[in-house]
């Protein structure tokens, strides 16, 4: 199965989008203590030294409205690849959004998985995380 061009370099510049976020966030938030972190202990059982503390973003407490705004402005068309992806790609983002004002659920479906989740069972995530749980 061949994939055209067009299609990849669609992909190419989702996935630039997505790691320039990333990396930002890592970068702005991280360090200044704007984001929740959590310590992990990563432990080498081949090794007898002490199991290394890792300072890690704690992914529960975090929302996509606490991640940096985007450093450049921009536009994608991606009108033609509507009717395959099942959802309109085009948008249009202005210095400073964050990701909750530009990404779509149809972006992020294949990492959420939220097609798995029951309305209960979505409903119970977001009543745990309202108490702060």
């Amino acid at each position: 199965m061949k994939i055209p061009k067009a299609w990849i370099s669609l992909l190419v510049v989702i996935a630039c989008i997505i790691y320039s976020i990333a990396a930002q966030a890592t970068i702005n938030t991280i360090g200044d203590g704007n984001l929740p972190t959590r310590i992990v202990e990563v432990a080498n059982p081949q090794s007898r030294l002490p199991a290394t503390k890792v300072l890690l973003p704690d992914w529960s407490r975090i929302s996509l409205a606490q991640l940096p705004g985007i450093s450049q402005s921009g536009a994608i068309d991606g009108s033609p690849y509507s009717q395959t992806l099942g959802y309109d790609l085009s948008r249009t983002w202005n210095v400073g959004m964050t990701p909750d004002q530009y990404l779509k659920l149809g972006d992020i479906s294949e990492a959420l998985q939220a097609e798995e989740f029951s309305l209960q069972a979505i409903q119970a995530i977001a009543l745990k995380c309202d108490r702060g749980n």
